[in-house]
């Protein structure tokens, strides 16, 4: 069974918190914008999976930063982690990465 918590952001504010694989993150953005703000969006590293959730309805966020969504009372981020990769991979001049 997975184990959640919440982490509570702060607009302007940069937030760390402990990870723990197997677990969802919870965050409530609609508390932490800044007045008179509707939309928003984020970035993420490819490792993490991100989904909104409004009014019970999950979506997942892309990396990129490019899809915005409007801000209301009922909206949260869900996060989890995926395990880090179980080959190891070799950078060669080209900058490409090729696994063993």
């Amino acid at each position: 069974m997975l184990r959640e918590r919440t982490v509570r952001l702060h607009y302007g504010s940069r937030v760390e918190a402990v990870y723990v694989l197997g677990t969802h993150l919870w965050t409530d953005v609609y508390s932490a914008a800044p007045t008179g703000a509707q939309t928003f969006s984020l970035k993420h590293s490819e490792r993490v999976r991100v989904e909104v959730v409004r009014d019970g309805q999950a979506e997942e966020v892309a990396t990129n930063g490019k899809q915005r969504w409007p801000l209301s009372p009922s909206t949260t981020l869900r996060l989890t982690m995926r395990p880090a990769a179980t080959r190891p991979y070799l950078k060669r001049r080209d900058d490409k990465e090729y696994s063993r």
